[in-house]
């Protein structure tokens, strides 16, 4: 049985080795510059690819950008906001940064919350079902990890492999939800996640009756299919969760306080 201290080497050494070797950045003040250029509700990597949103009524607060396609079905659809898509602003997550700090978000998350003391990790795939389930301190595994019914989550989840959350409602408060290298899952009734989830080398699936996201979407594809779904960026958020530094806007920016 690995010791937890020889576990978390194993995930910072899987999860840096994976990333750094191809997104140094050509200076450190050139990486800190990079961190204010994210304003993004939605972010998909994949120039192959496409951010899919099916619903009947969308309200986005925010920024949404594909490096792919941007597919939008819907019957009501209110933006504060815009959309850019079919132009790289980086060649993908997996290659050379050139436009955004995005790519490093997975060492800033496997340092603040993943290699932690109180942290449970598991040398493989974790499974938690029960009707209802509080989620108060961070969670990794090495394989896959997944939670089957009501779920109240107030810290960080993460894995190597396909995070799934299903057959409940999911309730996330200030939360990470991270897929090293797989993809998040998220199916149910109800879906509000105010904080981050990121699969930088996966798809993001959101299929519910509502979804509400506070915070951001990260990954290589991205495919919501719900009734209702109202997304907000939230400058202050972001930058409690992942130390980003964001310009303050103003009422009626992207980004900012929608005005009625």
């Amino acid at each position: 049985m690995l010791s937890t201290k020889k576990l978390k080497k194993i995930i910072s050494g899987m999860l840096i080795a994976g990333l750094i070797f191809s997104i140094l950045p050509a200076s450190l003040s050139e990486a800190a510059e990079k961190e204010k250029m994210f304003p993004y509700v939605l972010y998909a990597a994949d120039p192959d690819g496409s951010i899919d949103i099916n619903a009947t009524a969308i309200t986005v607060n925010g920024d949404i950008h594909s490096n792919g396609d941007f597919i939008r079905s819907s019957n009501y659809f209110h933006m504060n906001g815009k959309v850019t898509d079919n132009e790289v602003i980086s060649e993908s997550l997996m290659k050379t940064v050139t436009g955004s700090s995005i790519t490093y978000l997975g060492l800033k998350m496997d340092g603040k919350y993943f290699a932690q003391e109180s942290t449970a990790f598991h040398p493989q795939g974790y499974a938690y079902a029960d009707m209802n389930m509080n989620i108060i301190n961070n969670i990794f595994a090495l394989k896959e990890l997944s939670f089957t019914g009501n779920l109240a989550l107030n810290s960080a989840v993460g894995a190597i492999e396909d995070v799934r959350i299903s057959d409940g409602n999911c309730n996330a408060n200030t939360a990470v939800i991270y897929s090293g290298l797989g993809d998040v899952i998220i199916t149910g009734q109800q879906v509000s996640v105010n904080g981050i989830i990121y699969a930088p080398f996966g798809t993001v699936v959101i299929d519910c009756e509502n979804f509400n996201l506070n915070g951001m979407i990260i990954a290589q594809n991205i495919i919501i299919d719900c009734n209702i779904v109202n997304m907000n960026f939230s400058h202050s958020l972001m930058q409690e969760i992942i130390d980003i530094e964001v310009e303050p806007v103003e009422p009626g920016e992207p980004g900012g306080p929608i005005i009625a």
